[in-house]
């Protein structure tokens, strides 16, 4: 039984969605993410992402329609999925700049909210989104997060370099993409050849 990952109670956060959300769900069902693990670079990346900024939590998230399905962590004890409306990954895909929330305690837009992981106040939250482009158009479907128990704040190399390697995961993203457009080019091809021998 997978377990479910609660780290907030009414975040004032739930209706937050890009547009056109129909469109940027049909984009990440393609990726079949709930049912194929991610390349193995991925968990490389989280781990390189707490080792590197010295933080207890790092993870590969994905925004659903009512879930954030979790595909690469360190520090969340085999967590993968929390509900949409308690995730702070759901208000980060709404821009394409990072989410950063130095203190969460001080930070007027959760309202007070406190985000438990384990039992553990969070008090540092930054998600930089992750995106990939279908029909001519990008749509954020996830991000990359990084979490502490103690207020930070990110220096500009910092941010550079956590951008990157989301960029990263929005590549290795992008090839399945790719291989679905392909597919479905072959599909339409044979689709029209068997059609003419008729």
């Amino acid at each position: 039984m997978s377990e479910v990952l609660e780290i907030g109670h009414g975040l004032p956060i739930g209706n937050a969605e890009p547009t056109p959300e129909e469109e940027r769900l049909k984009v990440l069902h393609m990726l079949n993410i709930k049912d194929f693990p991610l390349d193995p670079e991925c968990d490389r990346i989280t781990e390189l992402v707490s080792w590197m900024f010295h933080k207890p939590v790092a993870f590969i998230s994905f925004v659903d329609s009512d879930e954030v399905w979790i595909k690469s962590a360190v520090g969340l004890n085999g967590a993968v999925r929390m509900p949409r409306s308690q995730a702070l990954c759901s208000l980060t895909i709404t821009s394409d700049q990072p989410l950063i929330v130095e203190d969460i305690a001080l930070d007027h837009r959760f309202g007070g909210n406190i985000i438990r992981m384990d039992g553990t106040v969070m008090r540092f939250y930054c998600g930089f989104p992750i995106d990939v482009e279908f029909s001519g158009q990008r749509f954020r479907v996830g991000s990359l997060t990084t979490m502490d128990d103690k207020p930070y704040s990110l220096q500009a190399h910092e941010v550079h370099m956590l951008e990157g390697l989301a960029s990263r995961i929005s590549k290795m993203l992008q090839t399945r993409i790719s291989a679905f457009q392909l597919q479905s080019a072959q599909t339409t091809v044979s689709d029209g050849s068997g059609m003419e021998s008729l």
